[in-house]
């Protein structure tokens, strides 16, 4: 890897949380990270790989982040004309399911309700990011890249996959197939990824992915959306930090007609 000194790591972590001197739970787990680089020289040296043209034989090329890992690289962000894509989950549905990740993810045993995802986040501090990076990252976007960026809300994805694939297929100059909505259970698909393998691995162990790996197509939300009152307070905090975000992108979504 150019521009980067890779380095092997196994960290094996052990963290008691407590609130006013009470213990209230425990991550006792391993972080594995195959390749730690310089951040500036890796952030770099992608920017440089994705700007190059694409492959022999390749028609499209796909790369997938998360806003919170490029919020403070923006600059970073490719060269050539990529066509930035959005997708957004209503914070009511989001702040419980990003609490659970949280506490998966860190082998959290204490009881749910005094989880805090911003103060007990033994590995990312969300106070140091902006409030809401997807939207600080679309605004970006739009102002700097593309006048309008794709934004694909995730519960019309649920509910109408077929028309809102066959609109963001349009909008990407993609043909469209069946086969984007239909597909057999399997995990099979890791083996043709390329990025942070560790990643993958982890979330696999902690079941992240489950629900993925065993689907087979889209399936429409059953359940209610959550109450603000009914969340905890970081979970209401979430919503207060993303929700006027969330309903400006929500605007500009493909909508499936």
């Amino acid at each position: 890897m150019q521009g980067c000194r890779p380095v092997f790591v196994v960290a094996i972590l052990k963290v008691r949380f407590t609130r006013n001197g009470k213990s209230i739970g425990l991550f006792n787990g391993f972080i594995i990270s195959l390749c730690v680089c310089y951040l500036t020289n890796s952030y770099d040296w992608t920017q440089e790989q994705l700007s190059k043209p694409l492959p022999s034989g390749k028609k499209f090329l796909f790369v997938k982040d998360g806003a919170m890992c490029i919020i403070n690289r923006l600059d970073k962000l490719p060269k050539v004309p990529f066509k930035h894509t959005f997708l957004i989950r209503d914070p009511l549905r989001s702040a419980e399911s990003t609490r659970r990740l949280f506490m998966s993810f860190w082998r959290y045993d204490g009881k749910p309700e005094d989880f805090d995802m911003y103060h007990q986040n033994p590995y990312l501090d969300l106070d140091l990011l902006p409030p809401n990076p997807p939207y600080e990252v679309w605004r970006y976007v739009k102002a700097n890249i593309d006048p309008n960026p794709v934004v694909i809300d995730a519960d019309d994805l649920q509910t109408f996959p077929e028309q809102t694939l066959r609109k963001y297929c349009e909008a990407v100059n993609i043909p469209f197939k069946k086969s984007y909505v239909n597909w057999e259970e399997s995990d099979k698909s890791l083996k043709y990824y390329n990025g942070c393998i560790d990643q993958m691995v982890l979330g696999k162990q902690i079941h992240a992915f489950e629900a993925a790996f065993a689907s087979t197509c889209f399936k429409p939300i059953t359940s209610p959306k959550p109450r603000f009152d009914d969340l905890t307070p970081d979970g209401q905090r979430f919503v207060r930090e993303n929700q006027d975000g969330y309903k400006e992108m929500y605007d500009s979504r493909i909508k499936p007609e």
